[in-house]
């Protein structure tokens, strides 16, 4: 703005502008990879189907993992933009998963504060205390991503649709979950069956 909107600054705002998007659409594809990784790798711990581990012959991407984070994301968008505008979707979107990351925070610290302790693993007081400051934070956190930080149409619907997509997105990983333990706890007693059989 300092330098107009002319000449110089007409240059460097068209750059601003492409070096933005840029940057924006890089990082929107790292997340991408990076969270395609995470249902890969609990396929291979047998608590997904197999199909979400498959690895592409000439690069070694997950791309059936790609392809449904993908298809979820658009799915995601969509049903987000239901009745709102574009800023709105984003509040949406980046409410719900900074509500699902508080949940899997104040989890990841739940255990250290309140899991099982072994006689060799105990965790100091100053490991405590950072995992009771990071609990606290991510509980107390928790219930501001519903309240829009900008001008929404209704802000009920949009807590609405925030608080029904943390839930859906947490009650389909807990499915998940609990489907993929059966199933290893299946393939496992499947296992033994032979064993106990040549005994």
């Amino acid at each position: 703005a300092g330098f107009g909107n002319t000449g110089f600054g007409e240059v460097l705002t068209a750059i601003t502008i492409v070096t933005l998007f840029l940057s924006w659409f890089a990082g929107a594809l790292a997340l991408l990879a990076m969270t395609a990784r995470f249902p890969m790798v609990i396929g291979w711990d047998g608590l997904l189907p197999e199909w979400w581990s498959h690895l592409h012959r000439k690069f070694g991407t997950p791309v059936k993992a790609l392809a449904a984070v993908t298809g979820t994301c658009v799915f995601i968008a969509l049903l987000s933009s239901w009745g709102a505008g574009g800023q709105e979707v984003f509040q949406i979107g980046t409410s719900a998963g900074t509500a699902c990351l508080c949940i899997m925070y104040a989890l990841l610290f739940s255990v250290i504060l309140f899991g099982k302790r072994s006689p060799q693993l105990r965790p100091g007081i100053g490991l405590r205390l950072a995992a009771l400051s990071g609990f606290v934070v991510s509980v107390a956190s928790l219930p501001f991503q519903i309240v829009p930080l900008g001008g929404v149409s209704d802000t009920a619907v949009f807590a609405l649709k925030v608080g029904g997509l943390t839930v859906g997105i947490n009650a389909l990983g807990g499915w998940l979950y609990w489907r993929g333990r059966k199933r290893a706890e299946a393939r496992e007693a499947e296992s033994r069956i032979p064993a106990t059989l040549a005994e």
